[in-house]
């Protein structure tokens, strides 16, 4: 079983990571008029639509935003920069609380799921940015795919990483029970 002290360096490290993750999440909304020319056509980013919408794989919303709703160098010199290491922040938050079970069996397949989710959030980022470029290749429903697969893996992530944190709570403070009533 883990220290109290353990725990609670874990907690405060993923705490960090929850700021980083709100300042970005921030930044994402000022970046939002550097490139989003037509909001009545594209209102939210690529990355937001399928939680905004609840739409799935939805190949029309990339295709508006290439070819009327995204302003191309306002993108690439706002969002896609912020976006290059927002997956970071938010995966090592992920994994960070996800230690807090590092002795659990179920620690080494979530792992896994975190990772997934950074890697489709890499190849959306990616395969979007190409397709911004190219103008006889239709990457949209590949790009839709990705999108989808990132927003699900997010989602299931981020439920995870509540129950760990809350976890880490309950054990943080079993340990501090455990340490006075020794005393």
């Amino acid at each position: 079983m883990q220290t109290g002290n353990l725990i609670l360096k874990k907690l405060i490290t993923v705490a960090i990571f929850a700021v980083l993750f709100f300042i970005f999440r921030y930044l994402f909304n000022l970046a939002t008029p550097y490139y989003i020319y037509n909001a009545a056509l594209t209102p939210h980013s690529i990355d937001a639509h399928m939680a905004e919408c609840k739409c799935f794989f939805d190949a029309e919303y990339i295709r508006l935003a290439k070819y009327g709703g995204y302003y191309q160098e306002g993108f690439y010199k706002t969002f896609a920069l912020i976006d290059l290491v927002f997956p970071i922040i938010y995966t090592t938050m992920f994994l960070t609380a996800l230690a807090i079970h590092r002795a659990q069996r179920l620690y080494i397949y979530l792992k896994w799921l975190v990772i997934a989710g950074c890697v489709a959030d890499y190849l959306e980022n990616f395969s979007f940015a190409i397709y911004l470029q190219l103008s006889e290749l239709d990457l949209a429903p590949v790009i839709a795919v990705f999108t989808s697969v990132k927003s699900v893996l997010f989602l299931v992530n981020s439920v995870v990483f509540i129950t760990c944190v809350l976890y880490g709570l309950v054990l943080l403070l079993k340990a501090k029970n455990a340490a006075v009533t020794t005393l």
